[in-house]
């Protein structure tokens, strides 16, 4: 997750700005992060739940293990993160912005990959961020942002013949 705060802005507008690193998927851990974070930074302004993971699994074959870890990291884990962050900022003076990471398939399916686990839980993630932009207009923005496929780490579960154009 990546947290922002500017109690002393400088005057060309300069920010701090921090990355913070946790496992999303315990909920005491990620309220410890935001709360560090929120002393260190003298409050927080801009969160970002960012963490995913994804899995090449045919449907018919998905482990449960591996599918409930992926809604665990995925969607739960980015509640716990703006759940935290929502409980610092709704007593905070100014009102703070929460960015969720989802993806472009929540809203499509990428032929040819096997990611229904994956697909579902950003498309979780979509609706989660409609529903808390709607229930906590008072104190925060909600927004989210759900990019395409980009070269990353994260690809290396797919086969490589599934995006050959990829660099």
């Amino acid at each position: 997750m990546v947290l922002a705060s500017h109690p002393n802005p400088s005057a060309n507008g300069n920010r701090t700005v921090k990355a913070y690193k946790c496992n999303v998927t315990d909920r005491a851990q990620v309220n410890q992060v935001i709360r560090t974070a929120s002393q260190e930074l003298g409050g927080l302004d801009i969160v970002v739940a960012n963490a995913g993971i994804a899995d090449h699994i045919p449907a018919e074959d998905y482990p449960e293990d591996k599918f409930r870890k992926i809604l665990d990291v995925n969607f739960n884990g980015a509640f716990w993160t703006a759940q935290a962050a929502a409980n610092v900022m709704k007593g905070s003076k100014t009102r703070g912005s929460i960015i969720f990471t989802a993806s472009v398939s929540a809203i499509l399916v990428n032929v040819p990959q096997k990611q229904a686990a994956y697909n579902a839980s950003k498309a979780a993630v979509v609706h989660l961020a409609k529903s808390l932009a709607v229930e906590w207009t008072d104190f925060a923005r909600v927004n989210c942002v759900s990019p395409g496929f980009i070269a990353t780490d994260m690809l290396d579960v797919h086969p490589k013949a599934s995006y050959p154009n990829a660099n």
